[in-house]
């Protein structure tokens, strides 16, 4: 089994890489399982995509909230979060006073309520909600709650991630999920994405691992950024791209491109 990131991985400034697409396409004639890794919800990479097809046998979205099989899309697993979990996470970042979106059941996740603190909403939001016009509404402080979300995504400057994190998992339910992520939108800022108990690139590839019988000796995990942690410490082989943050390449191997990462992984064969 390959399991591919795509933001940063896959997909960098120059597009898609190639290279590693006509490697996977190799890979799907040698039995091997060929998962795509993403953060993204369906719409998103989607639209990302634009109608291309990638060489892929399933596709591990919004950070393993959803799973689903190529080419139809069939969703074969997906999680939420409830009311109760939910409220309890809305007044931590309440408390916290940050910016945040609750996002609808996959695989409907694109759709969102929000809410800005009381500085005013974050460039990296205002952004978010421009590239998603007519997909949400504004959420208030007493508003009605939805009775299941996908996921919650708190968002915080540069400089504030990694105490935000810290304090979001001190207040927590230790049964969420919480994940760091650097904002797809700027580069830059941070998202403390909050998801329901057994989300996670790491748990998902676990979980279709079981379920096609495959041994995480047999897989290799390429990613690039912290939401990929899980995953990269799941799998048996594990590489990040070189712009990877240090803390990640002070882990694992590195490869200047997701095509390298796969041709090394196949001449180890």
């Amino acid at each position: 089994m390959v399991l591919m990131d795509y933001d940063g991985t896959l997909l960098r400034e120059g597009g898609l890489d190639r290279r590693a697409l006509r490697l996977l396409e190799e890979m799907g004639e040698r039995d091997v399982v060929r998962v795509l890794a993403t953060g993204r919800s369906p719409f998103s990479l989607l639209r990302s995509l634009e109608g291309r097809l990638l060489p892929v046998d399933y596709l591990i979205l919004s950070t393993g909230v959803g799973v689903v099989a190529a080419p139809g899309w069939e969703t074969v697993r997906s999680l939420s979060m409830g009311r109760r979990r939910l409220a309890e996470a809305l007044e931590v970042l309440m408390e916290l006073d940050v910016d945040y979106s609750v996002h609808h059941p996959f695989p409907e996740n694109h759709r969102f309520r929000y809410r800005s603190s009381g500085s005013g909403p974050a460039d990296d939001l205002v952004r978010r909600l421009a590239l998603y016009q007519g997909f949400h509404s504004e959420m208030t402080a007493h508003g009605e709650l939805p009775s299941e979300a996908s996921q919650v995504v708190a968002i915080a400057a540069p400089h504030e991630g990694a105490d935000l994190l810290e304090r979001v998992r001190d207040r927590l339910h230790p049964g969420m999920t919480v994940v760091r992520t650097t904002s797809p939108l700027d580069g830059e800022s941070l998202w403390v994405e909050l998801f329901p108990t057994g989300a996670g690139k790491g748990p998902a590839a676990a979980w279709l691992a079981e379920l096609l019988r495959i041994s995480p000796a047999d897989a290799l995990a390429v990613g690039n950024d912290y939401n990929d942690l899980d995953m990269l410490r799941w799998a048996g082989v594990r590489m990040v791209m070189e712009a990877s943050p240090q803390r990640l390449l002070r882990l694992f191997d590195s490869a200047d491109s997701a095509g390298s990462a796969l041709e090394r992984w196949l001449e180890s064969w």
